[in-house]
This record gives structure tokens, C-alpha cells and sequence, in this order.
């Protein structure tokens, strides 16, 4: 890959995922687009969302993309402290911190050339089904700071169905 391809291929995925977000949330196109600068410019994360028609969006996550050459899942397995997940976590957690959202969730969209988008959340902040009949992937592991984190890993197709904005939006609303 050529020197900075890995920025363009990242902004190039998170472009991606505004439109995926646009079409799961049911807003018009462009409602949603990447954070200028990753988060660094106008709010945390790596999505930001505009108003429509004046009118804000109920819109409760905290976003952070990552599209790399290989992802291997197998590494939360290993003892090292340079595992990409758990510093792809961490980077979204600290995120989470710095927004106004009252219960801001955090959403960790990974994607591998070649694979499926992959959603990983918190169970404990995004409440939702009893999953039957598809494949889950979950980790658990202790964050010095945070304490307990227990993660659930659902390919992009799944997580979008199961929790759709209505569900999401009735959930948080109580």
C-alpha cells in the first residue's frame, strides 16, 4: 500500500458507514458524515449527525471505525497489551466521556478487506434481543478503569435488524 493509503481507506470506510447509518435510521442522505479529523475537529468520534429540517435526531452512540488489512479476532486471547480491539475500545470509551448524550453507547465498526462490517457494543449499555439462531461473538475483560466490559461482536446485516431504530429509540425513551 502506498505511503497514507491506510488514511484514505479509513475515511473512505467511515464515508461508508454514514451512508449505512442514513439507511438504518431511516434520515435522509447526508444526514450523517465522517467526523472531520476523526473526532478531533467537531465532536468525538468518527460520525457526526446534522439536524433535519432544523430539527435535531435523537441519535444515542458514539462511533468508531476501523477498516484494516486482517482483523484477527483470535488476539483477545493473547496476554499482551497491544491487542488492536482493546485499543480500538478504549479509544471509543474515552470518546464516550467527552459527548453530551446522557447515555451515550458505544459502537466499535470494524472491517477487514474481504469481510463482513462487524459491530462490537457494551451489552450493559445496549439492551436488546435474546439472539437465536445466529452466531454471536462475545468477549469479556476487565478495563482497569472501567471496570467489567462485555462486549457482543454482530456482523453489520444482523446488528442493523435486530436493532432498528424504533426498538432502540422505545428502549431509551422509558
Amino acid at each position: 500500500m502506498k505511503k497514507g493509503g491506510g488514511h484514505r481507506k479509513g475515511s473512505s470506510f467511515e464515508r461508508k458507514v454514514a451512508k449505512l447509518f442514513d439507511l438504518w435510521w431511516e434520515v435522509p442522505k447526508y444526514t450523517f458524515w465522517r467526523t472531520v479529523l476523526s473526532g478531533g475537529w467537531h465532536q468525538p468520534g468518527d460520525i457526526s449527525i446534522r439536524t433535519v429540517n432544523g430539527e435535531p435526531i435523537k441519535w444515542p452512540f458514539i462511533v468508531e471505525c476501523k477498516h484494516y488489512k486482517t482483523i484477527d479476532f483470535w488476539d483477545v486471547l493473547k496476554s499482551s497489551k497491544n491487542i488492536k480491539l482493546f485499543k480500538w475500545w478504549n479509544q471509543v470509551t474515552i470518546d464516550q466521556r467527552k459527548v453530551s448524550v446522557p447515555y451515550p453507547i458505544r459502537l466499535l465498526i470494524v472491517h477487514a478487506n474481504n469481510t463482513p462490517i462487524i459491530v462490537i457494543f457494551d451489552e450493559q449499555e445496549l439492551k436488546g434481543p435474546v439472539y437465536t439462531g445466529i452466531r454471536v461473538m462475545r468477549f469479556e475483560f476487565m478495563h482497569s478503569r472501567y471496570g467489567l466490559q462485555r462486549l457482543t461482536a454482530l456482523p453489520w446485516e444482523i446488528f442493523s435488524v435486530y436493532y432498528n431504530r424504533n426498538k432502540i429509540e422505545e428502549y431509551y425513551e422509558k
